[in-house]
């Protein structure tokens, strides 16, 4: 038996915010589906429960010569300019995915889907997406247009930057391990050493805030490795607050790549903040609007723009 994901769990570098209806048997017509609470993104063992399932020998059948790793790239297909984000792209274990969710294969390793989904989930990749979107599909067509950066544009340092920052927010559970172990294989020394530390780092934060009185989940049987080369670590913790300034770290960093300004990194981030409250363009409205209610502010420009900052 194998598990069929639907795009409503998507989200920009999360594979398993959104859930469907809950249990095997047929949901009904309309199934009511809901985002996973923060203590269930907590649970590293927790994985999204679909309406249906495929399986699991078709899944590979469908992939037998045209991708060999154990996790997948989609995005979600049905899309909409005035949504928090237009293009949704995310990194998923291997799953059977429907027609909402297309998937893409990739030549380049681990690595170099670390740095490409860092772009697809870019603040400023997505400037551009909702530009090029006249309606509710994301088509393979529209995707094939949008300016990806290439392989080439991202340095070594580059790529020492967003690399443990794109693991630390994908491999949130145990379902992402194969992904997380492929980084690691993929990685140097000095790489690995860095992914070593960042786990240290959000574990200590956690434990000083009080919020880690349990102790680190151990392998369950069914994501087991024996490998001498697995990712020596179990999935990071979910943490709102840190996830919010990884994702300004990655999008402050694509924006450079792109070869942005911070004026023009302003403009995208809110028009009005450049050309005064009366500009009539809008870029992330609906963004702004969510964050100014939940948290007072419109917390992601600050975000991103003290990342640009620090340089």
């Amino acid at each position: 038996r194998g598990v069929s994901q639907e795009a409503n769990s998507l989200t920009p570098l999360a594979h398993n915010v959104g859930e469907g209806g809950r249990g095997v048997r047929p949901a009904p017509a309309s199934p009511q589906t809901r985002d996973l609470t923060p203590v269930e993104l907590a649970d590293p063992y927790q994985r999204i429960t679909p309406r249906y399932w495929v399986p699991a020998a078709d899944v590979q059948e469908r992939l037998a010569g045209r991708w060999a790793r154990e996790w997948l790239l989609g995005f979600r297909g049905i899309t909409n300019v005035t949504n928090e984000r237009t293009a949704i792209f995310s990194l998923l274990p291997l799953a059977a995915f429907g027609n909402s969710v297309p998937i893409t294969t990739l030549e380049g390793g681990a690595v170099l889907a670390c740095c490409l989904i860092s772009c697809l989930s870019s603040i400023a990749f997505d400037f551009v997406a909702r530009n090029k979107v006249g309606g509710t599909n994301f088509n393979f067509f529209i995707v094939n247009q949008l300016p990806v950066l290439p392989p080439d544009a991202f340095t070594d340092a580059d790529m020492a930057y967003i690399v443990p920052r794109v693991v630390e927010l994908v491999y949130t559970a145990w379902d992402m391990q194969a992904f997380a172990e492929d980084v690691w294989n993929e990685a140097d020394a000095g790489m690995r050493e860095v992914l070593r530390g960042r786990w240290e780092e959000q574990s200590e934060e956690q434990r000083n805030r009080g919020t880690e009185e349990q102790p680190e989940p151990l392998r369950p049987s069914a994501f087991a490795s024996n490998s001498p080369s697995a990712a020596p670590f179990p999935p990071f913790r979910w943490n709102e607050t840190r996830r919010a300034v990884i994702r300004a770290e990655l999008d402050a960093r694509i924006a450079k790549l792109y070869g942005l300004t911070r004026d023009e990194l302003c403009y995208i981030l809110d028009p009005s903040d450049v050309h005064g409250p009366e500009f009539p363009g809008e870029t992330f409205r609906v963004l702004k609007e969510k964050e100014t209610k939940l948290y007072g502010e419109y917390r992601t420009a600050r975000l991103v723009l003290a990342a640009w900052d620090r340089g």
